[in-house]
Parts: C-alpha cells; structure tokens; sequence
C-alpha cells in the first residue's frame, strides 16, 4: 500500500470517531466533521479512486463523494454547507454513509496489514 492510503485510513478513522455512539452534540455537527474528513481523506486534490482496482472501495468512495457533495448549495446562515448537508440526510442515506466509512476504513487497514 502507498503511503497516502496510510493518509486515507488516518482520515477515515477521524470520521468514524465523529460518528461514533454516543454523540456529544448535534448529530447534524458529527456528520459534518465526518465530511470533512472525508474530503480531506478522499477527495481533495488526489483521485484515490484510480489507484484502485477492486469494485468495493470504488463504490464505497463514490458513495461517500456524492454524499458530501455541496456543489450549489446555498448557505445564507452561514452554518456551513456540510452542516446543511447534514440536516437534509434521511436516517437510510446516514446508514448508507456510515457502512461505507465504516467499510473503507477496514479495507484500507486490510490492505496495509497485508503488506506490512
């Protein structure tokens, strides 16, 4: 495994632990430290997704891309896009987001463990 998976893995767990049971603030707050994580493990200025071969991962980003995707969205209160966000999940798009941390997470830390 390259270094900056060890990077992904290490932001993968911050938004896991922004997500963990049981919150101490806002769910909406949690989240959104989750997507920052996100952004800065996954999309911002690398393109992980094309290092990879397996189907999963891919998948598991993808979802999580367009999950914390904020393109548009209009904040007059100034409470951040991702908060916004945030508040508009359904609880099955909150599932589907944490599964797929939660999974990429654990395949990233497969991989550097087999390589180790």
């Amino acid at each position: 495994m390259t270094h900056h998976f060890s990077y992904q893995l290490e932001k993968l767990n911050q938004a896991r632990r922004a997500l963990m049971l049981p919150l101490v603030a806002d769910e909406a707050e949690h989240f959104a430290l989750a997507f920052d994580a996100c952004w800065l493990g996954l999309g911002r200025d690398r393109d992980v997704r094309k290092e990879l071969t397996e189907q999963d991962p891919k998948r598991w980003i993808d979802l999580m891309l367009k999950t914390i995707d904020t393109d548009g969205m209009k904040d007059p209160d100034q409470k951040g896009t991702y908060f916004l966000k945030a508040t508009r999940m359904t609880t099955e798009e909150k599932r589907e987001f944490c599964d797929a941390v939660d999974n990429l997470a654990n395949w990233f830390a497969r991989k550097r463990s087999n390589t180790s």
